[in-house]
């Protein structure tokens, strides 16, 4: 039995040994029930490592190893657990380390996700909704992709840029179909030249040529009977195009027209358009022929129009007579006609505005947006050339010496017929070819082109060609007129030129800018000697100094580009700055200072006592320096 120690003899023990023992304190009190008891280091660390693996072991996620003989304990976790954790890496750079990874699709780009349990994956697809990237073509020969590089931008996305199509030659055109979303590539015909095919390699007869470089050779591959005189040709069948008239045929694969053809028997046959049909009424025999004789072709009212083009018959409705030739009166069911123009001729239907104006005895125009507060620095043309020759040929009309310069703005009229391809009463472009001859274009760009108009026929009667009465701005720039910038189409008044004949409406036809001078052009229903006549009347609708103010043209029978033309204000909401003159006040009384008293308040202007004159000029603050008193 051991010798009897204090536990505060023992030595503390830092590093046992596996053999080393470990002392047994006894806890009872019994001495017979003591025992001798001892354990090893080697014993109590089997013993702890045992307690551990059994602590570890049995949890899903975790697999636990014991390895008695090397004293050591393995943990592993398991798969597809709870906590089980990925490193997430961009490009080779790791970015996290989680137990999930979250793909969220960035733009133009849609993930779809599948769990494939079979393969313990989950399979992503990515694909774009951008523009898709172009790689070689499936079709035969040399391709080349339609991708010219897809550059990183700014924001991290990328650019697809495409190679431009070209067409190598004329034989090829490009053109857009499918609304602009598809390119269109085909063979022009047209330029390919059947000469260009190599004599060496004649074309076969598959690809309609005769596969000989010898008419003989020819004549032999494709059946082809010998020039001249034929006696190898015994019958002619299953030929697709009738042989024409010039080749002794009827140009006809039946009898009845083939006698229509060969000036037999006129047949007209149903016409086949929508209505009623051209039918035959009868037919004679002429001089040994048989013609037939058509119904005739009448307008059914002043609504419809029949007129003869070139080998047709055309009928249209003419919508101006519409209800111009109403056969009873016409309902409007308590309804009104609505946004009706100044009448122009004694039929036509007259406005309310009108009829008011005519009560007051004014011809009332349509309203002008702006009017001049002084003249108008401009150039105004006015000429008027007889044209002496019209050569088709060329388009060119000549009049000697004529006055037009390459821009002008014209109209052509004619007491018969003007040129064929021209319109009387149109507005056209001048373009000056020399002193004598000159071409009309349809547009001032065609006109600096040179385009000119297609002149089909020299017409009849006078022909004269005639500035449109305009004025062009003496400088170029923005045309604005008492403050109000205008836009093309406005309609304005010039009241104040210094050459008073060209005065009157005008609408804006170019509104100028930096480049470019504005241009006016006399309105329609201010541009001939009837329209301009006394008492006609237009309303000012913008401007600084004339707005809101009506002017009425007061000279009396007017001549145009004669006579000068004078707008007075007829009626105004406000007294425009300027128009109170001295005769404005030539009932004043002598003596007489107009205004209002020291203390007077608002109201009317009275005519001031000497008194209150003093006293006005006594609340002066300034010294009156000399006078007489």
């Amino acid at each position: 039995m051991a010798q009897n120690r204090l536990i505060t003899d023992l030595v503390s023990l830092v590093t046992p040994n596996n053999d080393d023992v470990l002392v047994i304190v006894d806890n009872t009190t019994n001495p017979s029930l003591s025992e001798t008891k001892k354990i090893s280091y080697a014993n109590l660390k089997e013993n702890l490592q045992d307690m551990i693996d059994v602590l570890i072991s049995g949890d899903t996620t975790i697999t636990s190893t014991y390895d008695d003989i090397s004293n050591s304990i393995t943990l592993n976790v398991n798969d597809n657990t709870n906590t089980q954790k990925s490193i997430i890496s961009n490009s080779g750079t790791a970015v996290g380390t989680r137990q999930e990874l979250n793909v969220i699709p960035g733009a133009g780009i849609t993930i779809a996700g599948v769990d494939a349990s079979a393969d313990d994956r989950v399979n992503l697809t990515f694909a774009t909704t951008a523009v898709s990237t172009a790689s070689g073509l499936a079709g035969t020969g040399t391709t080349f992709s339609t991708l010219g590089g897809v550059p990183d931008l700014a924001d991290s996305t990328k650019s697809i840029n495409l190679r431009a199509l070209k067409a190598g030659s004329s034989k090829v055109t490009l053109g857009l179909t499918d609304s602009n979303e598809s390119i269109e590539i085909d063979i022009d015909s047209s330029q390919i030249n059947i000469n260009d095919v190599s004599s060496a390699t004649p074309l076969g007869v598959s690809r309609g040529g005769t596969g000989a470089s010898t008419a003989a050779n020819a004549r032999t591959n494709i059946g082809a009977a010998s020039a001249g005189t034929n006696n190898d040709i015994t019958s002619l069948t299953g030929l697709s195009t009738p042989l024409t008239i010039a080749q002794g045929g009827i140009e006809a694969g039946n009898a009845a027209d083939g006698l229509f053809n060969l000036g037999g028997l006129k047949v007209i046959e149903n016409s086949g358009a929508v209505g009623q049909s051209l039918v035959v009424n009868g037919s004679q025999n002429v001089s040994g022929e048989y013609r037939g004789q058509l119904k005739s072709i009448r307008p059914a009212s002043s609504k419809t129009t029949v007129a003869t083009v070139n080998n047709e018959i055309t009928i249209d409705v003419d919508a101006d007579n519409i209800l111009a030739a109403a056969g009873q009166n016409v309902n409007l069911n308590g309804f009104r006609l609505t946004n009706i123009a100044a009448p122009l001729a004694d039929t036509d239907a007259a406005n309310k505005a009108y009829a008011d104006s005519v009560a007051q005895g004014l011809t009332v125009k349509e309203a002008s947006r702006a009017a001049t507060t002084g003249n108008f620095v401009s150039t105004y043309f006015d000429d008027t050339e007889l044209v002496t020759a019209v050569t088709v040929g060329t388009d060119t009309l000549t009049s000697v010496s004529h006055v037009f310069s390459t821009g002008d703005r014209v109209k052509i009229s004619s007491t018969g017929a003007v040129p064929g391809g021209l319109i009387a009463g149109t507005t056209y472009f001048v373009i000056d070819v020399d002193s004598d001859n000159f071409k009309l274009a349809a547009t001032a760009s065609d006109a600096a082109g040179g385009t000119a108009v297609n002149i089909t026929d020299t017409g009849s009667g006078t022909i004269t060609v005639a500035h449109t009465l305009y004025l062009v701005a003496g400088a170029n720039g923005a045309i604005s007129i008492d403050g109000v910038t205008l836009a093309q189409n406005d309609r304005v008044l010039l009241q104040d030129q210094t050459v008073a004949t060209q005065n009157g409406i005008y609408v804006v036809s170019e509104t100028g800018d930096g480049s470019n001078p504005a241009i006016l052009t006399r309105a329609d229903d201010f541009n001939a000697s009837a329209e301009m006549s006394s008492g006609s009347f237009t309303f000012v609708q913008e401007g600084t100094v004339n707005n809101s103010i009506a002017f009425v043209q007061i000279t009396q029978e007017p001549i145009l580009d004669v006579s000068n033309i004078v707008f007075t204000p007829f009626s105004t909401a406000n007294i425009p700055d300027g128009t109170v003159t001295n005769a404005k006040l030539a009932d004043m009384a002598a003596a007489t200072i107009k205004g209002r008293a020291v203390g007077a308040g608002t109201g009317d202007a009275v005519d001031l006592t000497a008194n209150q004159t003093v006293a006005i000029i006594s609340t002066a603050t300034d010294p009156i320096d000399c006078g007489t008193y």
